[in-house]
């Protein structure tokens, strides 16, 4: 996951730690704006998922914390 997808998540979840794997092409997890800048995270054979991957992502894991914090 980029710094700019972690971004959504941290705000709203204060406290917890967020771990990634880096040195790998599974890592890698640009958001759309960072497919259209382009860069070596964006490369065809380097990044593998849809260009919506992050968000479609980060979306689902809100939602699981979300869950996490009912009572």
């Amino acid at each position: 996951m980029t710094h700019d997808a972690g971004r959504r998540i941290v705000p709203q979840h204060a406290g917890q730690a967020f771990i990634g794997l880096a040195n790998g092409r599974h890592g890698y997890l640009p958001t759309p704006e960072q497919h259209r800048l382009g860069g070596y995270e964006t490369w065809i054979g380097t990044n593998v998922v849809q260009e919506d991957a992050s968000v479609i992502l980060t979306t689902q894991l809100l939602e699981m914390l979300a869950e996490l914090k009912k009572p």
